[in-house]
């Protein structure tokens, strides 16, 4: 929207925005209202809300926007999953089954959404799965919560891993959008000049873009993953991407 070339389309328009506003350290309001009309309330009053930038007025009463220091830790958090490295995978699996009841529900969410962080497929219910050992973790948080009692946490040296990755796991649609990746920014970088567009800005956003979809992906060992997985091909891009910085 803001350049004259189509880029890597599957960015937010609120993450657009924020890549906008790092890049330029500073965004006028106006401009901004150009490009993004009504939505850009919306916009906005998100990024806002998540004291993911700040509002200032310049000497002649124009309203412009900066990151702020919680933007700056999105940023770099999401970046951080451009250097992440796989370790050796011991084969142990862990199983994770619980049964919190109704009463007790936002602990069982609690719980629910730090098997989330951790990587854990959700195979069906309340039995969650993941292909790492995290024992020592998972009864140190639910002590925490009080509900050891309720939870059962088991470690296996084989799955059916197949049927496994295939319940637990979205594996597919996160494959379908590096491939949408790969091809869109195989369109987009020889079309990059410096002439005629913000060649910095469009390949922050190919980065970001990536960085985003890599924080989708499951937390599952190389070996694990189809053999025709594509993230490899999506680094590489990524690297060439950077050196026209």
């Amino acid at each position: 929207r803001l350049t004259n070339h189509t880029t890597v389309n599957m960015l937010t328009p609120s993450n657009e925005v924020l890549i906008l506003i790092e890049h330029r350290h500073e965004v006028y309001h106006s401009e901004l209202k150009k490009n993004y009309g009504n939505s850009l309330k919306g916009i906005i009053g998100k990024l806002e809300a998540q004291k993911l930038i700040t509002r200032a007025v310049d000497k002649n009463g124009e309203t412009f926007y900066e990151l702020a220091p919680n933007g700056r830790a999105y940023i770099d958090s999401r970046l951080d999953n451009l250097h992440h490295k796989e370790n050796a995978w011991d084969k142990r699996w862990t199983t994770v089954l619980f049964s919190i009841p109704e009463k007790n529900r936002p602990n069982r969410d609690r719980l629910r959404r730090y098997l989330q962080k951790l990587g854990f497929g959700n195979l069906y219910g309340s039995v969650w799965i993941s292909p790492h050992n995290w024992v020592r973790e998972i009864g140190t948080f639910t002590k925490q919560l009080g509900v050891a009692h309720q939870v059962i946490v088991l470690t296996s040296a084989t799955y059916d891993s197949d049927n496994i990755i295939d319940l637990a796991w979205s594996v597919g649609s996160v494959k379908k959008r590096y491939e949408e990746f790969i091809a869109q920014t195989k369109n987009i970088l020889p079309k990059i000049r410096a002439k005629g567009t913000d060649k910095g800005f469009e390949i922050k956003k190919i980065i970001f873009n990536l960085a985003s979809i890599i924080a989708t992906e499951p937390n599952l060992p190389p070996e694990l993953l189809p053999t025709d997985w594509p993230k490899k091909k999506a680094l590489a891009l990524y690297s060439e991407a950077r050196k026209k910085l």
